[in-house]
């Protein structure tokens, strides 16, 4: 009896220790944040920006850059359940995704869904052997062990009316985790393409069902010279699979909120939504045509 209440006063003392020492840390966290924002605002205080709602301003940008029948919803996104339509994207449960800021419309006849998506791939048993071996089953190690950034940015889907026989799969090499395990291509089972000596050094390329002669008549002299300007600007990741393209720009945010004294004028300056589309629809031109009413996907 002795015994169990020892051991019981003891895990009490053990909690109160963590706890204290949890909160000594998030005291010391906002501390700091208020100590580094004192300090760029010259010693004075300076309150925090008021958010400007952004419902109708994007709703007339899309209407004005000339979006046609669009939706959009700042708290919802591309479905996981869209997303498994890529057979090298199988592996991602939607547990382990995020998406939000939402729009899906007709732009230059091409119906198009995008929004912002991260994914994650965990290496299961890489994430187990770290738990063991430091003895935490708590989240946040089990996540720091195990888990990869796959992906990171806007993803856009597009709709063709021409279906690609196969799947195929273009990767930029800077996406690749400098592991060299994780990231864009490392997890398909997917076969290898060889590229010509034009895309070589900047992608990696990925096919199933598909013949590398099928995919030199798909790479014109015009679409590999396009891909090489759009490297310069984006780090893509294009995958063909039946009627839709998919079209992942890494790193790419469409921000939308802005300041509450910011002009609608100054921020819509600083919107690239339809200058990436004029991109991406030329890209998407080159294997095949605007679907037809019927095929729309929303």
């Amino acid at each position: 009896m002795i015994r169990i209440l020892y051991d019981w006063d003891l895990e009490i003392f053990e909690f109160l220790v963590i706890f204290v020492l949890a909160l000594l840390y998030t005291g010391f966290v906002w501390l700091r944040r208020k100590y580094k924002r004192f300090k760029k605002n010259g010693w004075k205080h300076v309150p925090l920006p008021k958010w400007r709602g952004e419902l109708a301003e994007v709703r007339a940008y899309l209407e004005e850059g000339g979006m046609q029948n669009f939706g959009y919803s700042p708290e919802e996104g591309i479905s996981g359940y869209a997303l498994s339509g890529a057979k090298c994207l199988d592996s991602f449960p939607e547990g382990e995704s995020s998406h939000c800021k939402y729009i899906s419309g007709l732009y230059k006849e091409w119906p198009v869904q995008l929004s912002a998506v991260l994914l994650e791939q965990v290496d299961e048993d890489e994430a187990m052997r770290a738990a063991v071996r430091l003895g935490s089953t708590g989240r946040t190690r089990y996540v720091r062990s195990g888990f990869y950034t796959y992906f990171s940015g806007t993803w856009y889907i597009f709709r063709v009316k021409r279906k690609l026989q196969g799947d195929l799969f273009f990767v930029d090499r800077r996406l690749g985790d400098k592991d060299g395990r994780h990231g864009p291509g490392k997890h398909t089972r997917l076969p290898r393409i060889s590229l010509g000596w034009r895309l070589a050094g900047e992608f990696d390329c990925y096919g199933s069902d598909i013949e590398e002669k099928s995919v030199e008549q798909y790479l014109t002299d015009d679409l590999q010279s396009l891909l090489l300007r759009l490297h310069e600007k984006y780090r893509l990741l294009i995958i063909m699979s039946g009627s839709k393209i998919h079209i992942g720009i890494a790193g790419k945010k469409h921000l939308f909120r802005h300041r509450e004294e910011e002009t609608v004028e100054d921020w819509r300056e600083k919107q690239t939504l339809f200058e990436t589309l004029d991109d991406l629809t030329e890209l998407v031109s080159h294997f095949g045509t605007p679907p037809s009413e019927d095929e729309y996907f929303f």
